[in-house]
Parts: structure tokens; C-alpha cells; sequence
């Protein structure tokens, strides 16, 4: 689009565009190989079958502007309406992305930019369902049209040092804060898992944090990288697919077997209500490899 707009280069476009399609199917098309209907129903069906999750607007902006996320905590969805200070920096932040949109505008490639992240923005309103993760896709339309702006702005040598000093200090502040909830003693807990061979959680992310992946992703040990997706129908059996409100016997049987197929189970703080009474009695009756304040690494013997 870059090359097409502003430098009218229609065979560099076209030789980028033949990269990327080719760099899509190099990757995707072994995937989809091996897979079969199964990739399809986790990357298109699930993905259109998600339920809403009603976030309201006010988060959704204090969310894409991140600015909450410096003073506050990344999953208090709150964190706007409770902070005074901080719905202040979002009006003035979304002041200075006006002002962006204007400046750029006034450049061709400024203008096409500003029509990006118009559009990115409308999807990132109008979607039902939504997780501050998708505000990363507003991150290169708003960087063009910052640095359109800039060109335009014709802002003094200091101006333009402090602007940029001050983004990059907010860029790595913002940058080095936890995208997953760091686990509480993730240390002893790892070195309490360190010699069993599969351990089994809800999320891959404990697995990574107990630096358990890899072994518990190998050999014989069953795993299930996304249980939303699972939840969705995109898992090893399609009727596991739920409906907000509903009970699924197929997908509470699949879930806990899941859960107890390995040596041994950790259980995220927010699991424990949809994993079913009768499998969170059954694991919280199995023996206790480690403790950690609540995080806890139970044994498995067996189904």
C-alpha cells in the first residue's frame, strides 16, 4: 500500500505482495496439511462463533491508550472510571491523536494512513467480542500516522528530541508490563515440577512460567494449547462446543480427563469454576507436590 500510494512503485508492490503470499503458505499450508478440517474450524469457524463479552467503550479507549496500564493494573477493566487522573490522560491522549489525524492528513500517504486507522477503529468498536490484546493492531496505522504528522508538525530540533524521548521512555514502561499475570512463586514451583515429565494446566503460559512447555508438549503427554478454542469446537471433538449459560456434559468429560491425563495439574485462580465440582474435588483430593501461597501442583495417579 505504502509503495503503491506514495512512490507509485507498482512492481515493488507487487514483488512484496508475491512475499507475502508465499511466506502464508510456507507457513500455513504444512499446518493445514496435517490438520485438515481442524485448522479450519479453529482459525474461521471458532473465531466467528465467539461469544460477545459486552467490554464497554470507556474501557476499550483506556485500554488501546495504555495509559492506565503505566498507573494502574493491566486486567482491572475498571481502571478508567475508578481513576479520575487517568480518564483525564486518556481525553488528552485521544486530543493528541486528533491532532495527529489532522496534521497528517495533509500529506497523500498521510491521508490513506489516517483511512487505516479510521477503519481499524471502527472494527476495534463495533467487535462483540474483544481482549485488550487487539489493541496491538492499532499500533503500525497509528504509528505512520504519528510519524505523517510529524512531518508536517515542522517542530523545532528541541521539540522534536523531547517528543521522541519522551515515547520511547513511555514505550518501554508500558512495554515491560506482564501481558500474562506473573505466577506467585513460580521459582519453588518450577523447581518442584522439574523431574515430572507432564504436567498438565489450563494455559500454556503456567507451562512457560514452570518452564515445564516443552517436555509437557512432547512424547505421550496430551495437550491442549488453547482450552477456548476447545470451547469454541475447534478441539480433538467438535461437540465439545458450548453456549454461554449452557452445560456440556461432552465438554466437562473431555475437559477433566484432559486435565488428569498427565502426571501432574496446576490450575489457574479463575479456572477452577468452569472445570466442573466433581473434577476440581477430584484434583483437590490428589496429593500435593508444591505449594505456593494458592498456587498449587497436584499429583496425578491416574484416571
Amino acid at each position: 500500500v505504502w509503495h503503491c500510494l506514495a512512490d507509485r512503485a507498482l512492481r515493488r508492490a507487487a514483488i512484496m505482495l508475491g512475499a507475502l503470499v508465499a511466506t502464508c503458505l510456507v507457513i500455513d499450508v504444512p499446518f493445514l496439511a496435517v490438520a485438515g478440517s481442524r485448522m479450519f474450524r479453529s482459525i474461521v469457524t471458532a473465531q466467528l462463533q465467539r461469544s460477545a463479552n459486552d467490554v464497554s467503550v470507556h474501557t476499550r479507549v483506556d485500554k488501546m491508550s495504555g495509559l492506565s496500564q503505566l498507573v494502574g493494573d493491566r486486567f482491572n477493566d475498571d481502571s478508567i472510571t475508578s481513576r479520575p487522573g487517568v480518564q483525564l490522560l486518556v481525553i488528552v491522549f485521544g486530543c493528541l491523536v486528533v491532532l495527529c489525524c489532522v496534521l497528517a492528513a495533509r500529506t497523500p500517504i498521510g491521508r490513506a494512513m489516517v483511512v487505516m486507522l479510521g477503519l481499524e477503529l471502527v472494527v476495534f468498536f463495533a467487535t462483540s467480542t474483544w481482549f485488550y490484546t487487539y489493541c496491538d493492531y492499532l499500533a503500525v496505522p497509528l504509528a505512520l500516522v504519528v510519524a505523517a504528522a510529524a512531518s508536517r508538525a515542522r517542530l523545532p530540533a528541541f521539540a522534536q528530541v523531547t517528543f521522541a524521548a519522551l515515547t520511547t521512555v513511555v514505550t518501554f514502561a508500558n512495554g515491560g508490563l506482564h501481558m500474562v499475570a506473573p505466577l506467585t512463586g513460580s521459582k519453588p514451583l518450577a523447581d518442584g515440577v522439574a523431574n515430572i515429565r507432564c504436567v498438565v494446566s489450563d494455559t500454556p503460559m503456567t507451562l512457560i512460567q514452570l518452564n515445564a512447555l516443552d517436555r509437557s508438549f512432547t512424547g505421550d503427554c496430551e495437550n491442549w494449547v488453547d482450552l477456548t478454542g476447545v470451547w469454541h469446537g475447534a478441539g480433538p471433538n467438535p461437540e465439545d462446543r458450548t453456549q454461554p449459560g449452557q452445560v456440556n456434559e461432552t465438554w466437562s468429560t473431555d475437559l477433566c480427563r484432559y486435565l488428569t491425563s498427565g502426571d501432574a495439574v496446576i490450575i489457574s485462580a479463575g479456572s477452577w469454576s468452569v472445570i466442573g465440582h466433581d473434577c476440581a474435588a477430584r484434583i483437590r483430593h490428589s496429593p500435593v507436590i508444591v505449594r505456593v501461597g494458592k498456587e498449587v501442583v497436584y499429583r496425578i495417579s491416574g484416571p
